[in-house]
C-alpha cells in the first residue's frame, strides 16, 4: 500500500507545467507513490494529461490561492505521508541511493528531507545540498534549516506527516494575516521546530532558482512576493520581524508536541534570531524606518519577557501596513485557542 503522495502545486498553464507533471509521474511510478495536482491556473488541459498519464495514481483538484491549493491538496491525499512540490521544478529518485523506508521513520521525526538542487539557467552540475536536521533541541533544529535554506527556498520542499502538515496549513490558511508566499518559510521552520527531519539521499528536488541568482535578484523577488500578498512595496525591509511573529504564533499553537518549557526557550531562540536581525537593520539603516519604530525597537531590545516582546513587535507590524496588528491578534488567538 502506498505510504506517500506528491502534491504537486502547478500555478502555470499546460505547457509550462508539462514537464513538471512528467517528471513527478516518473517519481511517483519509481517510488510507488501516488500524485495530487493542485491546478491554479485555470488550465483543465492539466488535469486531463496527468489522468491520462498517470495509470490511476492521479488526484486532481483546482483552486485560486497558493494557501488553500496545499491545504486542499493535502487533505486529498489518503496517505500517511505527503511531499510539497512546486511546478517549474523537477522531483527526481537517484537509482544509485537506498531509498528511506517510511515505515522505519522514528515517532519524533515529522518528515524526510529529500537532497537540494539550486538550479539556475541552464543548471548544468550544480551543487547538492544535504541538510541534517536530528538535532535535540527545538531552537537548534530551526537554526540549522533557516541557516541552510537558500534565499526564496519555502523550505516545505519535503516529505511529512499527513496530519500535522495539515494542521499547521489550516491554521495558515484561515488566520494568517496575509497568506503570503513569503510566509511558508515560517511555517516550514515551525514544523520543523516540532520535531527531527531523517534525510533521504535517494530523492533530489531540483529547485528553479533564476529569480534568486544575485542580490539584485533576491532584492526584486522579496519585493514581488510582498507585493503580491497585498502588502507595500516598503514591506520587504520587515521580512526578519514578520518571520518573527509568524513564527512565535506557529510553535505556540494549540497541539504542539513541544512542552511549555521547550516553548519558552524556544521563544527566546525565535526572537534572538529574526527580532534580533530586524533590530539590527533598524539600527544600521535608521534612515529608513520612522522614529516610532526606532523607538520600539529599543522597546524591544530592553524587553526580557518574550510575550511583551512579541506584542511590541505586532505595534511595529502595524507601521509597516496598518491593520496588520489586529490581523495578528486574531492568528494568535487562533493559534492559542485551536479553533
Amino acid at each position: 500500500m502506498p505510504q506517500l503522495t506528491v502534491c504537486l502545486i502547478s500555478p502555470r498553464d499546460f505547457t509550462a507545467a508539462h514537464p513538471s507533471i512528467d517528471q513527478a509521474l516518473a517519481f511517483a511510478a519509481a517510488r510507488d507513490a501516488l500524485l495530487v495536482l493542485a491546478d491554479l491556473a485555470g488550465d483543465p488541459q492539466k488535469a486531463a494529461y496527468a489522468q491520462e498519464k498517470g495509470e490511476g495514481r492521479v488526484r486532481t483538484l483546482s483552486g485560486d490561492t497558493l494557501s488553500g491549493a496545499l491545504l486542499a491538496a493535502a487533505q486529498a491525499a489518503e496517505t500517511p505521508f505527503v511531499f510539497i512540490a512546486t511546478d517549474g521544478d523537477r522531483l527526481s529518485a537517484d537509482p544509485t541511493a537506498m531509498p528511506f523506508d517510511l515505515e522505519d521513520l522514528p515517532f519524533d521525526h515529522i518528515g524526510v528531507l529529500p537532497m537540494l538542487e539550486e538550479v539556475i539557467g541552464a543548471g548544468e552540475n550544480p551543487a547538492r545540498l544535504s541538510i541534517v536536521l536530528n538535532q535535540a533541541a527545538p531552537g537548534e533544529r530551526l537554526a540549522a534549516y533557516a541557516g541552510a535554506l537558500p534565499p526564496g527556498h519555502p523550505g516545505l520542499h519535503a516529505i511529512w506527516r499527513r496530519e500535522p502538515l495539515i494542521a499547521a496549513l489550516d491554521l495558515f490558511h484561515r488566520m494568517h494575516p496575509t497568506r503570503g508566499a513569503y510566509a511558508l518559510p515560517a511555517l516550514s521552520l515551525a514544523l520543523i521546530a516540532s520535531a527531527k527531519m531523517a534525510e533521504d539521499r535517494s530523492i533530489v528536488y531540483h529547485r528553479a532558482a533564476d529569480g534568486w541568482a544575485s542580490a539584485p535578484d533576491i532584492e526584486a523577488s522579496r519585493r514581488q512576493q510582498f507585493e503580491a500578498a497585498g502588502l507595500p512595496e516598503q514591506a520587504a525591509r520587515y521580512r526578519n520581524l514578520f518571520r518573527y511573529l509568524d513564527l512565535f504564533i506557529l510553535v505556540n499553537k494549540a497541539g504542539s508536541p513541544l512542552s511549555i518549557d521547550e516553548r519558552q526557550r524556544l521563544g527566546t531562540d525565535i526572537s534572538n534570531l529574526f527580532l534580533g536581525a530586524f533590530i539590527r537593520d533598524v539600527a544600521d539603516n535608521a534612515e529608513a524606518y520612522d522614529s516610532s519604530i526606532i523607538d520600539m525597537a529599543q522597546m524591544a531590545l530592553e524587553e526580557a519577557d518574550n510575550f511583551n516582546r512579541f506584542q511590541i513587535g505586532m505595534v511595529m507590524a502595524d507601521r509597516a501596513m496598518p491593520g496588520l496588528k489586529d490581523r495578528y491578534v486574531a492568528f494568535v488567538q487562533a493559534a492559542v485557542s485551536g479553533t
